[in-house]
């Protein structure tokens, strides 16, 4: 399984990363690294608009889901 996490730079400076979700408002996550890698270019396709203060667009990677830092395994485990 695969989940995409994307990369929040704001001015400031502050970092943030956070899990891509899906319009049910829960971790959106694949069974297959091909989808999921479509689906980043799809969010790299769509217009993007800025959050306040939020430096430019997010870049979005996909990654499996066991080799997650600990607490975004538990946002998916809590989403599902």
């Amino acid at each position: 399984m695969y989940a995409i996490i994307a990369k929040r730079e704001f001015y400031g400076p502050s970092t943030v990363r956070e899990l891509v979700l899906g319009w049910s408002g829960r971790p959106e996550i694949f069974a297959d690294k091909a989808v999921a890698k479509a689906v980043v270019r799809e969010l790299d396709d769509e217009v993007y608009h800025l959050s306040h203060n939020e430096s430019g667009r997010p870049p979005s990677t996909f990654h499996r889901v066991d080799r997650l830092a600990r607490h975004f395994r538990e946002e998916v485990a809590r989403g599902a």
